[in-house]
């Protein structure tokens, strides 16, 4: 079994991370392939660098501080390559995962009630005078 495999068993069996599982749910691994986030040579799959992205913004931490403070981190390049390789659709994957989001959102949600998805990626608290 593959160093990959196992992480991700002893994260399903053991761990029972919600991150992983939210992951798993909204099918991230098509939606990345659908956005041409696939693995072209060697090295770590796009799958994995994004699971890294994800936890790095939900503990609200830069690249630097994730890699000071987890003995998992990757190398500051691979995070890089993945956010500078052009040949990945940034824009279909957002779309792909918001599509997904919606899709499962409906089905717990109200058919009267009006339907909207505000996304606000300011991590800095407002200041309104």
């Amino acid at each position: 079994m593959k160093l990959q495999e196992q992480i991700i068993s002893a994260i399903n069996t053991t761990l029972k991370n919600p991150i992983f599982q939210t992951m798993q749910l909204l099918n991230i691994k098509s939606i990345l392939k659908n956005a041409n986030f696939v693995k072209k040579r060697e090295g770590v799959s796009p799958y994995l660098v994004v699971l890294h992205f994800v936890y790095i913004l939900v503990m609200n931490k830069k690249i630097s501080t994730f890699m000071n403070q987890s003995n998992d981190s990757l190398k500051k390049d691979t995070y890089y390559r993945l956010l500078q390789n052009s040949s990945y659709n940034w824009r279909k994957l957002l779309s792909l995962t918001n599509l997904k989001i919606l899709k499962l959102l409906h089905k717990v949600q109200d058919a009267s009630s009006v339907k909207v998805l505000i996304i606000d990626d300011i991590v800095e608290g407002k200041t309104c005078k």
